[in-house]
């Protein structure tokens, strides 16, 4: 998982110039906070997750996260001057106006740390599988499709978003072992 929610960095060093580069380390910044501002949620409802039959530890801790996220990206998207003070000033001006998108994906990796877990807390090995797809899916959709800054950043908010439904929708019970 945190192979995952890293490996964006590494690519937009190698993919984007050194100015977008910059522009998306900024962003970053944003993307981390929103990422672990709310893990204290499942450290918090781990236990319950292993032990909850009826998934309404899972759905808490979902919501809160989710909730939390909402506001971060609403309070990041009416805020910008704000928020570029916290992604490291003026000299990155140039993703002021886009840095709820930031916030927003952060917000995604969050859900998906609290639904990665619930399946570590349940033993399930699927998550791993599925989290290692999503890895090598990365750079190869940025490679096919030559992004900049804000087609990077939505790329990974989609792979986030896709694995987050994958985890949500797989039986809580199980999900695909390894062979």
């Amino acid at each position: 998982f945190y192979v995952l929610c890293n490996f964006d960095a590494v690519i937009a060093r190698n993919r984007l110039d050194a100015h977008d580069a910059g522009l998306y380390a900024a962003g970053l910044i944003l993307t981390k906070a929103a990422l672990m501002a709310p893990s204290f949620v499942g450290v918090l409802l781990y236990p319950r997750f292993a032990t909850d039959e009826t998934a309404a530890s899972l759905r808490l801790a979902v919501t809160a996260v989710a909730g939390f996220g909402l506001l971060a990206t609403v309070a990041t998207a009416l805020l910008p001057q704000f928020a570029l003070v916290l992604a490291g000033g003026k000299q990155y001006a140039g993703i002021a106006h886009d840095l709820w998108l930031f916030t927003l994906v952060g917000s995604v990796w969050s859900i998906v740390q609290v639904l990665v877990l619930d399946s570590l807390a349940r033993r399930g090995s699927g998550v791993a599988i599925l989290t290692w797809f999503a890895v090598v899916a990365l750079p190869v959709l940025v490679v096919i499709t030559h992004v900049g800054v804000i087609g990077l950043i939505l790329i990974v908010g989609m792979v986030g978003a896709a694995l987050a439904l994958v985890l949500t929708f797989a039986p809580r019970d199980r999900l695909p072992s390894p062979a």
